[in-house]
């Protein structure tokens, strides 16, 4: 992702992992989109979680990082669709 100081950094993936295990939804998943912006998709949600709490969160997380985010989208599915070996993978990177 770009960073704030300039350049681009990885961000691992415990970074939004700790955000979203404590999410009160049965399914997510984190597509880093070609212009960096992510889409978080969620699935299931319980106790109606506001979708700005949660993308507040995210937001400070990855500033922490000093990644740099242009949005966080946050998109209510049905369901999290899986590659042929049925996994849902958690995060997806851009991959041009």
């Amino acid at each position: 992702m770009p960073a704030v100081s300039g350049g681009e950094i990885l961000i691992l993936p415990l970074v939004i992992k700790r955000i979203m295990h404590i999410v009160p939804v049965s399914g997510w998943q984190v597509i880093q989109q070609a212009d960096n912006g992510l889409v978080v998709l969620l699935t299931g949600v319980r106790n109606e979680i506001k979708d700005e709490a949660l993308v507040d969160q995210i937001r400070k997380s990855l500033a922490q990082e000093d990644a740099q985010v242009p949005y966080i989208e946050i998109q209510h599915v049905a369901e999290i669709s899986k590659t042929a070996s049925g996994k849902a993978p958690l995060i997806k990177a851009y991959r041009p």
